[in-house]
């Protein structure tokens, strides 16, 4: 990833990917955002978190050692919170952006495939952070789906249609698990390559929050984040309900992030015997284990289920 977008992605001490020049601030003061100033840095961003606070987006300088400039703030800034713009990205072998549908098994769906119970569903509200929806598709003909992000635009991908099926899908023979719910879909890409960046997520969940929506699944993993940590936290500390996948780095990985954070329900991946994927995250951040490989689903294009 790194190597691919050079324009627009640099590496962190960690050797994590972050965008190009950013640092977050979580409720900076005012002193911060002057020693900000002084540094050669400037507000690029500013965004309302609502009841979870705010954040700055702020760009240092190319002459900067980035990671230097980030210490100092910290430093002089103990009250504030300052982290890089961490990139995160899909935890699925199924592309986040637009393209085909690598890996998938070409098969129908099978009736009975998805359990459901339409009277617990009924007037639920769910939530997804993933990528774009294909709306047009036929399993969401009566869904009824609220957007986020991309400024209004639509971009439908392959993960976000597939995840969005599982949820709220339904065209016979297909069925996902709560069609009759109202799905507030979150698309944090927009057709990047680069993966969706730490303020968009922070962006997506504050919608969330706003619109009161109790059970968010959140199909990313990338770093801890301290701005991410603090919507994270906040939102659990108010009764949402945030679902994340622990990611496929393997049994050996290190903890991958959001679904890390106390009080997440991390998400590993068995096979249809119920042996864990041999790419699925092990480790205490996980709660629960479920199918997570050859699920029937709706994809962009033909044929309509992979």
């Amino acid at each position: 990833l790194l190597r691919q977008h050079r324009d627009v992605l640099e590496a962190d001490p960690r050797g994590e990917p972050i965008v190009r020049r950013e640092i977050l601030a979580w409720a900076p003061s005012q002193a911060g955002l002057e020693a900000a100033r002084r540094a050669g840095m400037e507000v690029v961003r500013e965004q309302a978190l609502d009841a979870l606070g705010a954040a700055v987006v702020l760009r240092v300088p190319d002459s900067a050692d980035i990671a230097a400039e980030l210490t100092k703030l910290r430093a002089l800034d103990p009250e504030g919170s300052y982290d890089f713009n961490h990139i995160y990205t899909g935890s699925s072998t199924l592309p986040m952006g637009t393209g085909s549908n690598a890996g998938a098994a070409d098969a129908p769906p099978k009736p009975g495939q998805r359990a459901a119970n339409p009277a617990a569903a009924r007037a639920a509200k769910i939530g997804l952070v993933d990528s774009g929806v294909d709306s047009r598709h036929a399993v969401f003909r009566d869904a009824n789906i609220r957007r986020w992000g991309c400024g209004g635009t639509a971009h439908p991908a392959p993960h976000g249609t597939a995840v969005a099926a599982l949820m709220v899908g339904e065209a016979a023979p297909f069925r996902g698990v709560a069609p009759s719910a109202l799905l507030y879909a979150a698309d944090i890409y927009c057709d990047s390559a680069t993966g969706g960046s730490a303020d968009k997520i922070a962006g997506a969940l504050t919608w969330l929050a706003s619109e009161q929506v109790g059970v968010i699944n959140i199909s990313l993993v990338g770093p801890p984040n301290i701005l991410l940590e603090r919507v994270v936290t906040t939102m659990v500390q108010r009764g949402h309900v945030l679902v994340a996948a622990v990611g496929n780095d393997g049994p050996a990985a290190p903890p991958l992030y959001p679904a890390s954070y106390r009080g997440v329900v991390g998400v590993t991946g068995v096979d249809k015997r119920g042996r864990t994927l041999p790419e699925a995250a092990r480790g205490p951040q996980v709660m629960f284990a479920a199918p997570g490989n050859q699920i029937v689903s709706a994809a962009i294009g033909s044929p309509p289920y992979t």
